[in-house]
Parts: C-alpha cells; structure tokens; sequence
C-alpha cells in the first residue's frame, strides 16, 4: 500500500487512515458439523437465514474501532421487542438479501461523515472496489479512496487478520454459550449443539459480535495494517522481516475453537453483497424499505426468535446470585467494583419503574 498511494499516506496521520471491509457471519454455525453451508449451495429464502453481514472499520494507529455496522435479513425480528434500537451496542440495518448495498453504504457514511465535522476532522478512508461502495463526491470530511482491483486480500487491513480475529472469538463465544448450555442441560438430556444453536438469535449474535471486536487488541490491528503495506515512517520498512514473526503470533493468539480453520472460516466465502449491482436492486430495496416501515409488528429471522422479557425481580435475583458467588470464588475488588456497579443500575431502574407504577394511578 505505500507503494501504490505513497501520497495519500503523507498526506494523513495514522490516526486519519482508515480501512473498512464487509464480512459475512454464519452466526448460529455450530463446530459439529450440522451447519455445513460451505458444502452446499443454498437457495431461495434459506440464503438469508442464521447469516449476517458486518462492516468492520477502524484506522492506522489501531486507537478508534468505528462501531460495528450489522446487516440481518429483518428490519426489526421479534428478539428486538422492547428494545432501544439505539442502545445497541452496533448499528443494525436490514434487507432481504442480508447484503451490503449502495444505499446502505451511502447512509453509514454520510452519517459518519456529519459526526466527523462536529469534531473538525478530516479522514482517509480506504474500501474495497466493488458494486455496493459507491463513489460519492458530497462528503465534506471522508476522502474515500478504492483499493486497486484484485489487490484486496493482500493490501486491504481487515483481510490481514482482523476479520479473522473477530470470528475467532465470536466461534469462542459460540462454543462456550453451547456447552453451557448443554451441561446446564436447559432443553433435555439429550441436547445438542444443534438445538442450541437453534435458539441463537439476532440479539444474542450482535452482543457476541460487540464483545468479540472489543476483544481484538490494538497490537493486532496495528499489525494487519503494517503487514498490508502500511508504514508510518521509512524507519519502520525495516520492521518488515519482523512480520513474519508477528504473524505467527496473531495466529496463535486467536482463539481455539473446535475443528480449527475449518470452523473459523466456515463463512469466508459469503457473499457481502450484489456482484452484478444493478440500478434495480437498490429501487427494490427502497420500496421494501418504505413498505417495512409502514407494516405494524415485527417480522423476524426465525419462529424461534420470540424472546420472554426479563422481570425486575429475575434481574435482582441474578445480581444477588452473582454477588455470592464472587464472595465464593475470591474474585478481585476490581471485580466487585464492576458487578456493585451494575448491581446500582438494577436496582435504581427497578425502583425507578415500582414507582411509576404506583403514581401511575394518580396521573391517569
């Protein structure tokens, strides 16, 4: 990369280099085998299901992860009742398809590119050349820059390991919630992955997800950039035998989850979004767009996605629960720090709701 935009990279500080790609994410894919969608060609509706699309970005000195942009297939599934849509802890966004597309991209950068101003700052921000990432000449604060074609996976940050690390521990994170819950023995003594992963839904993947990009460190990232190519100063080229090095370390640092690569990568050739991009394609979505947002209700990913609302009291409970078994395991004061403070916010909201409760009647 600073062979191909030499220029681009004197102009900007590493803190104003950025990088953005898609990846595809089979959330509910179990380390078994009973999802085996790189075998098999799906068809029809199928092609939209237990799958996501992420945008993942963040810059140069590896010190801002921009937050998460988490594409599912429905515009609000039954999961997301009674939830903030802006208390999540990503930016969700829906089409059928479950693919990136222009307007899609347009939206998550215009609104970037708003916040930016606010701060006075001025970005270089590097994407792939393909269908859904437009070029856009009304940005004020975003420069956007493609990436030469055919050059991505060896240039392009976020294909160095980034990407990778993500899904690393997402797979982790599957792996321990289904095990969990097969010793907790919730669906019978005969559960299986399988089952277990049929009961993940959208909701479950985008905490996973949030978790699993706050879980890559900034030496990783900082690595993939310098492994694509990207250097802050010319004493820094001399580093570049050292990546070797460096790379065998990211790959052991990603987390082990059953069956290796195999299980890690399952989702690898996914597609983000429409090859052929046709003026169509985003006329249809903007009219299933406006039709969404007049239906009442929730649509949904899956029948199993219906999710019992968790009661002030089962909460307390909990934290109350938690709370002793710190005691018992001798967990750090830092620990209990946290968990009191969580512990407050439980309590205060559930005061905060018996007592509109009870003024309720007096203000009707």
């Amino acid at each position: 990369m600073s062979i191909v935009f030499p220029q681009l990279l004197r102009e900007y500080k590493p803190d104003d280099i950025y990088n953005a790609d898609e990846t595809g994410l089979y959330y509910r894919a179990t380390p078994d085998g009973s999802l085996c969608y790189p075998y098999q060609q799906l068809s029809g509706s199928k092609k939209a299901m237990d799958r996501v699309t992420i945008l993942c970005c963040a810059n140069m000195s590896s010190n801002d992860k921009v937050k998460l942009l988490v594409i599912g297939k429905s515009k609000k599934p039954r999961c997301f009742k009674d939830i903030d849509m802006d208390t999540l802890p990503i930016s969700y966004r829906a089409n059928k398809n479950v693919w990136m597309t222009s307007l899609l991209f347009e939206e998550w950068i215009t609104r970037w590119d708003s916040a930016l101003g606010k701060q006075s700052r001025k970005i270089l921000l590097l994407v792939g050349n393909c269908t859904a990432h437009p070029a856009l000449d009304k940005l004020k604060n975003i420069r956007l820059e493609f990436l030469p074609p055919n050059t991505t996976s060896v240039i392009q940050p976020m294909d160095q390991g980034i990407i990778k690390n993500i899904k690393g521990h997402y797979r982790k994170e599957l792996v321990q919630m289904t095990i969990t819950a097969i010793e907790d023995n919730l669906l019978s003594t005969s559960c299986t992955a399988t089952e277990v992963s049929a009961k993940i839904t959208v909701l479950d993947a985008i905490r996973v997800v949030a978790k699993s990009w706050r879980q890559v460190k900034t030496q990783t990232i900082a690595n993939c950039f310098r492994k694509g190519g990207f250097w802050v100063t010319a004493s820094e080229e001399g580093t570049e035998k050292s990546l070797a090095s460096q790379e065998s370390n990211e790959e052991q640092a990603l987390p082990e989850v059953v069956n290796g690569d195999s299980y890690l990568l399952i989702d690898e050739d996914m597609k983000c979004y429409n090859e052929d991009g046709t003026l169509e394609d985003d006329i249809v979505e903007t009219l299933s767009n406006k039709r969404l947002c007049l239906e009442d209700g929730s649509d949904s990913d899956s029948d199993n996605d219906t999710v019992a609302r968790i009661s002030n009291v089962a909460a307390k409970r909990s934290i109350q629960v938690l709370q002793q078994y710190f005691v018992e395991q001798g967990f750090s004061d830092t620990l209990h720090a946290s968990l009191d403070m969580c512990a407050d916010e439980v309590f205060s909201n559930a005061a905060s709701k018996m007592a509109q409760t009870t003024l309720d009647p007096f203000l009707a």
